[in-house]
């Protein structure tokens, strides 16, 4: 259709709404061309209200010239966008629109209990890849639920409830050391107290190592119901509670995680705007959670590769500034030993998964191969088959001819043997038959009488049979 030529006061409202788009454009997201961000083209300072102009539609833009309105229609038109939200290439500005407006509308339907938790476990990983901390994040979270999450309670009678956690409970031999002689943060560190009396403590202290994760199934949780009549709070097992169908999946985790996390120095980290905003150096994991935070997986980063995790490090240094007492240099040597070996151990975890997934790669690419021979021989199959399948169809409509040619003899014949009948059938004269034959040889009569007088004795031998009464030859010839 025809760019839309405008002219009068419709030019300055065009170019008061792409003022207005430009300030929506920077306070939010826009697809992205070229992988970069698309700044869209500001209207001229100097237009006049008679001016006419070419609008685009699609980007909210105008254009005095008629060649930049049609390149700049082109370039939405091609596949050379992608969604700023979801990072989906290969997108028309338009498509890319949409994918934005869903991906927002996904996020908006994210558990707002969830936000603070997940950003702060996300502080924990160190991780190359956005996936794996996605995976992490999933695997811990799909089984526990946290303080202040609207969750469904399955009742005693099988009855659905819509509740919201009010307090997560630790199963009663997993609630840690009373009197602060435990000090659980998420370094390595070793916490000496000043009491004497609790051999549990100095058994946690030489073993230098956290506590390994509860069981999310042996946790209880102290729910309200939603609905104001049931306002009593009752506490449930974990295998009663449930979140509601996709509430929470993995999409839509890794969807927030793209939000909230840049790559740093090779490695995934939380933004700093994102930590500012959520308080999360401020938050205290016990209060969402009644269970020590979970220590992920370590994995090298892309430009650091080998190098150990940063906090480990720093417990080094805590230890070394520890005072150097003998009780302090055997723990600290067990700590440095403990540490060395966690090392060793993160080292091998990372050459076994390098190896892992070479061996994955090997058998993907066999894999790949096998089908792609299985479909080769496939094709082939097919081919032949679909061969012998015209051979048949071709031989059929042969002998179908050829029947049909047969068929067509017969009743030609038929015909021309009803028409020679009808004709033999016609009366007509002897000396018009040309299907006469030749009268057969006469055979001689040999008698005593001579030829010359054979047929006068004929003759009176007849007269003799035909009046012989008038004569009464009975009576002369008895």
């Amino acid at each position: 259709r025809p760019p839309l030529a405008c002219s009068h006061s419709l030019a300055f409202s065009l170019q008061f709404e792409a003022g207005r788009a430009g300030r929506s454009a920077r306070s939010g997201a826009m697809p992205l061309l070229h992988r970069k961000p698309f700044v869209r083209k500001k209207p001229p300072a100097d237009l006049r209200p008679d001016e006419r102009v070419f609008y685009c539609r699609v980007t909210n833009e105008i254009f005095r010239d008629y060649d930049d309105f049609f390149e700049r229609t082109i370039l939405c038109n091609s596949l050379v966008w992608s969604c700023a939200v979801t990072g989906k290439p290969g997108l028309t500005y338009q498509e890319a629109l949409e994918s934005e407006k869903k991906a927002r509308l996904n996020l908006q339907s994210f558990p707002e209990a969830l936000i603070v938790p997940v950003l702060y476990l996300a502080t924990l990983t160190h991780r190359s890849r956005l996936h794996e901390i996605c995976d992490e994040i999933f695997a811990y979270v799909k089984d526990r639920f946290f303080v202040g999450e609207t969750v469904e309670v399955v009742r005693n009678n099988g009855a659905r409830l819509q509740c919201k956690i009010l307090e997560v409970i630790a199963p009663p031999h997993h609630n840690g050391v009373a009197n602060g002689h435990i000090n659980s943060t998420d370094e390595d560190t070793i916490i000496i107290s000043d009491s004497d009396d609790s051999e549990t403590h100095n058994s946690s202290a030489q073993n230098g190592k956290k506590k390994a994760l509860i069981d999310p199934s042996l946790f209880k949780y102290k729910v309200q119901p939603i609905k104001k009549e049931l306002y009593e709070s009752v506490t449930v097992k974990a295998s009663q509670i449930s979140r509601r169908k996709h509430l929470f999946s993995r999409d839509r985790l890794k969807l927030f995680l793209k939000q909230h996390c840049e790559p740093h120095d090779g490695v995934i980290r939380t933004k700093a705007m994102s930590l500012a905003k959520y308080k999360i150096a401020e938050q205290d994991f016990s209060y969402f959670f009644s269970d020590d935070p979970p220590t992920f997986i370590f994995s090298p980063a892309n430009k650091r590769r080998g190098r150990p995790p940063k906090r480990i490090s720093i417990s080094r240094d805590k230890i070394a500034s520890k005072p150097n007492t003998p009780g302090n240099r055997s723990k600290v040597a067990k700590e440095r030993a403990r540490l060395q070996k966690q090392k060793e151990e993160m080292q091998a975890m990372a050459f076994e998964k390098a190896k892992l997934k070479k061996e994955k790669a090997h058998a993907i690419e066999a894999k790949k191969k096998e089908r792609e021979d299985k479909e080769k021989k496939r094709e082939e199959l097919k081919k032949i088959v679909e061969e012998e399948r015209m051979k048949k169809k071709e031989e059929k409509e042969r002998l179908k001819i050829e029947k049909e040619k047969e068929r067509e003899k017969l009743r030609e014949e038929k015909r021309k043997y009803l028409e020679y009948l009808k004709q033999w059938s016609k009366p007509r004269e002897d000396m018009e038959c040309d299907d006469l034959k030749e009268l057969p040889v006469p055979t001689p009569v040999k008698t005593r009488l001579p030829p010359e007088i054979f047929g006068d004795a004929l003759m009176v031998l007849e007269f003799l049979h035909a009046f012989g009464e008038l004569f009464d030859l009975q009576d002369e010839f008895p």
